[in-house]
């Protein structure tokens, strides 16, 4: 199963083609030419390509990645593939405009408003309910994206 989600993640990526473009300097990372809109791209189409592809599969009980016991079902798969889709479809935008504060702002917006959800899986996996979320993955997840929020909030609005 791992070889097919690269096979389909190795096509997928390189079917799109971006724009040559420097990126702009103010928007630079340290040290290097990744932007933020590429760094948010990256992590929206990661994570997004994985639930679209096979929710279960890639984040469900005993997955590569395993955030949660059970996908829920015919049910949870429908919004866990919806999710990955609006994911990547919020990565792919970037290779259209790949400079776009709008895009920047788009990204810090929805990073902070999935931030209160996170929380609030961490302290259901961290009081030790076992009905759903797992510690191990949240508490990982939690000092990756809060401190990439916070960073994106303040390329895009400061």
């Amino acid at each position: 199963m791992i070889a097919k989600f690269l096979l389909i993640s190795l096509s997928l990526s390189s079917a799109f083609t971006a724009k040559e473009s420097k990126a702009v300097p103010a928007l630079r990372l340290r040290g290097g030419s990744l932007t933020p809109n590429a760094a948010a791209a990256t992590y929206f189409g990661v994570f997004g390509a994985g639930l679209y592809i096979a929710p279960d599969t890639m984040f469900g009980d005993n997955a590569l990645l395993s955030y949660v016991n059970d996908v829920e079902g015919p049910v949870g798969a429908f919004y866990a593939r919806g999710f990955g889709g609006m994911m990547m479809g919020m990565a792919a935008a970037c290779i259209l405009e790949p400079a776009s504060t709008a895009l920047t702002s788009l990204y810090a917006i929805s990073m902070t408003l999935f931030t209160p959800l996170l929380a609030n899986n961490l302290k259901r996996a961290m009081s030790g309910d076992k009905s759903g979320f797992k510690k191990k993955m949240w508490i990982p997840q939690a000092l990756v994206h809060i401190p990439f929020t916070v960073f994106m909030l303040a390329k895009a609005f400061m």
